[in-house]
C-alpha cells in the first residue's frame, strides 16, 4: 500500500520547538501549559501546529470589535 501526504501523521514538536513557533520562551510554555493544546506521549509534551495556530486565534483580540460593542452598549 502506498502512503499519500494525506494519511501522514501530523509532525510533533517539543516545548522548545513549539515557542518557537509561538514567539515566546520555553519557560513560558512550560509556565502556560495547561493554556495551550497539548499531547502528552508518556513523560513528553508535544505539541501540534493545528492545536498552536487554534490556541493563537482563540487568544487574538481584535480591538475594534470591542470598541465597537461599547459603542452598541450605549445606543
Amino acid at each position: 500500500m502506498t502512503r499519500t501526504d494525506d494519511d501522514a501523521p501530523e509532525p510533533l514538536f517539543d516545548s522548545k520547538e513549539a515557542a518557537r513557533r509561538l514567539g515566546v520562551t520555553v519557560t513560558w510554555m512550560r509556565d502556560h501549559r495547561h493554556e495551550v493544546p497539548h499531547i502528552k506521549v508518556g513523560r513528553l509534551v508535544r505539541y501540534s501546529q493545528a492545536n498552536l495556530d487554534r490556541y493563537v486565534e482563540l487568544n487574538t483580540h481584535d480591538p475594534n470589535l470591542l470598541r465597537r460593542s461599547a459603542r452598541s452598549r450605549r445606543l
